[in-house]
């Protein structure tokens, strides 16, 4: 007996793949739907950032980092956008924790979408970014 599967194959570049993630996110951001389980407020990534096992990703521009500061000095900082955004992000360990923010959300949720969809297992972002962070915090 012989069976067959059909699969369908979809190519995209990575920054053409990042861009419908975006706007899925833009679309899924104007519902009054939270979604708490992968976005977190600031007290909750505060005491996530206390955490050993937990690794701070920054992807905002450098402009943005001179401007508005650092959340920790135990971060990286992965540029969103660029041309080697996606290679720095699948470089990393899928295994470990990962806390995500950029300046207002928007592109840590486009991040955290992409990671997730990549396998990584643990991965949330700052809801509302640093600008939030630096308001409260």
């Amino acid at each position: 007996m012989t069976c067959y599967l059909t699969i369908e194959v979809f190519y995209f570049s990575i920054p053409e793949y990042l861009l419908m993630i975006a706007k899925n996110i833009s679309q899924d951001a104007t519902s009054t739907e939270w979604n708490s389980f992968w976005q977190i407020w600031v007290e909750e990534f505060s005491r996530e950032i206390e955490s050993w096992d937990t690794i701070l990703i920054d992807i905002r521009t450098t402009e943005e980092l001179e401007i508005y500061g650092t959340i920790s000095e135990n971060q990286s900082h992965i540029i969103f956008g660029t041309e080697t955004f996606a290679e720095q992000i699948l470089e990393l360990d899928r295994n470990k924790k990962y806390l995500l923010y950029c300046w207002h959300w928007h592109r840590s949720a486009v991040t955290r979408e992409f990671m997730q969809e990549q396998w990584f297992t643990w991965v949330k972002d700052l809801a509302w970014g640093i600008d939030r962070w630096n308001k409260i915090m």
